[in-house]
């Protein structure tokens, strides 16, 4: 029984822990989001050039991957015979899904990246060129 009952409190402590890891975020989150309301307040063309920067910052990695993901997917329906990976990174653009990377070079290979982590979604036509897998 002791066995039993120390177990659980282990357990309730690693939730706990996973809680207090979390409001640390969240509260992160909060203040980022209050500092750039006030920046907004003093400067209102600086709204557009932060959009980015708000998306990128309150949204999990794991999530923005998820969503960057699906995406593709949608992208990809529209051209079965695949489409070449600046198209793709375009077309992302005008749907306004930020993809990762300074430029467009390291927006490419994050791509090629997630395509290649992906193989059960999406497939290689030739080079440069990706179709969603039938």
């Amino acid at each position: 029984m002791k066995e039993i009952l120390e177990s659980r409190i282990n357990l309730l402590r690693s939730q706990l822990a996973d809680i207090e890891q979390r409001r640390d975020y969240v509260q992160a989150q909060l203040r980022l989001l209050e500092d750039i309301a006030q920046l907004l307040e003093k400067y209102p063309t600086l709204g557009e050039g932060l959009v980015g920067l708000f998306r990128q910052t309150t949204m999990p990695r794991r999530r923005r991957t998820r969503e960057l993901v699906n995406a593709l997917m949608d992208v990809l329906k529209t051209s079965p015979q695949g489409m070449e990976l600046e198209a793709i990174r375009k077309a992302l653009l005008e749907r306004g899904i930020q993809v990762p990377g300074k430029n467009e070079q390291m927006q490419r290979a994050r791509l090629t990246l997630i395509f290649r982590k992906n193989q059960d979604l999406f497939q290689r036509v030739r080079r440069g060129v990706y179709q969603l897998k039938v």
